[in-house]
């Protein structure tokens, strides 16, 4: 068996790290309804993984789909393409050390998790339809 992306094949071994782990959550505890949705999020992120990294065709598309997310994204946003990939991840993770160190400022923290998650969504959607126009061309 080759391996054909061994960045693919540590991600999807993690996320089913991560599956097994929730799903023992799961069954250890009576009401555990999210640690099952998260056992199959992770498992769906695993098997993902997993076949980028040991399927070539697989990998090939793969690796496809990020150079076109890379050229619309360019596209885009010219020279700051990676920092505003990166934002909404930053928005999100910044939110939690911040309600973290001062407790008060729960609504800023809530603004900064709700603004990242919607701009990730916004991003996502954005580069989807210019990747679209792209193929289309």
């Amino acid at each position: 068996m080759k391996i054909y992306s061994w960045g693919n094949l540590l991600a999807g071994l993690a996320a089913a790290a991560a599956a097994l782990w929730k799903l023992h959550g799961a069954l250890t505890e009576w009401d555990a309804v999210h640690d099952m949705v998260w056992a199959g999020v992770f498992a769906l992120l695993a098997v993902r993984a997993l076949r980028a990294a040991l399927d070539q065709e697989a990998y090939e598309q793969d690796r496809a789909r990020q150079a076109a997310r890379k050229r619309a994204s360019r596209a885009m946003f010219g020279r700051w393409a990676p920092l505003m990939e990166w934002l909404g991840i930053i928005l999100i993770w910044s939110a939690l050390p911040l309600v973290y160190l001062r407790p008060g400022a729960w609504k800023l923290g809530l603004a900064l998790l709700f603004g990242g998650m919607g701009y990730q969504l916004w991003l996502n959607v954005t580069l989807k339809r210019r990747m679209e126009e792209q193929e289309s061309e």
